[in-house]
């Protein structure tokens, strides 16, 4: 899970906008539990061009569950998403996926951002032993700087 944690703070780091801020609130869903956690705020602040997509701060803050991811920079080739020649997902104009398998633990990471004009859909969820664990959605708007 250290690792997943990590490669993502790696992989958000980067940017398809170049210098673009995007917050906004949602949701954060145990299913198994079916434990729900309304999020006052999901934030991203990332850099992206045509050959890197890198995030510079990004996070939620969904009532006792909070996460803060560290910078990370993530080639791009041919809309194919690479860190360290390893390909993890996809982006194009309209859409990021990034998808992160962790052998040590049997988990998985999956983020999708869908982007529109002014605005960002946030999809994140994590899977444990291929269960469900949790998902973090939200409409996220891009902040005027």
């Amino acid at each position: 899970m250290k690792q997943i944690l990590t490669l993502l703070v790696a992989l958000l780091s980067s940017g398809v906008f170049a210098a673009q801020s995007f917050s906004g609130p949602g949701e954060g869903v145990f299913p198994r539990s079916g434990s729900v956690y309304p999020c006052s705020e999901i934030f991203l602040n990332f850099d992206l061009n045509e050959d890197q997509f890198k995030l510079n701060h990004g996070g939620y803050i969904c009532g006792l569950l909070q996460a803060e991811y560290d910078p990370f920079t993530l080639d791009i080739r041919n809309n194919r998403l690479l860190t360290g020649g390893v390909d993890i997902g996809s982006i194009d104009e309209h859409e990021l996926n990034i998808g992160i398998d962790d052998p040590s633990d049997n988990s998985r990471f999956e983020l999708r951002l869908e982007f529109f004009d002014d605005e960002i859909i946030y999809h994140e969820t994590w899977y444990e032993n291929q269960a469900l664990m949790l998902t973090i959605t939200g409409k996220l708007r891009k902040l005027k700087l």
